[in-house]
């Protein structure tokens, strides 16, 4: 998800450097990150949109120990969950 909102509508706030297998939010935006997949490639293209010692967060299905160019410090399963309706707020009140 955050690999499609990168390159479509939240693009304006993707970091000015965006590669072709990687993309990352603005630091000042977010620390979230994606990449096409988990090539040797695409870790060279996110590590290129870091400075030494930034941190950089993925959310994959699956992520390899360690993602060239990255040193892994937290690793936490996570669950998204989807509304199956979108619900509109009562902005009457």
């Amino acid at each position: 998800m955050i690999w499609a909102a990168l390159g479509g509508h939240q693009a304006d706030l993707a970091h000015s450097d965006r590669r072709p297998l990687a993309a990352r939010y603005q630091t000042d935006v977010a620390w979230f990150a994606a990449v096409a997949d988990l090539s040797e490639a695409a870790g060279a293209d996110l590590a290129s949109q870091c400075a030494a010692g930034e941190v950089a967060i993925l959310f994959r299905d699956r992520v390899p120990s360690a993602l060239a160019g990255f040193d892994e410090v937290h690793r936490e399963q996570v669950h998204q969950m989807v509304a199956p309706i979108a619900v509109r707020p009562d902005l009457s009140r």
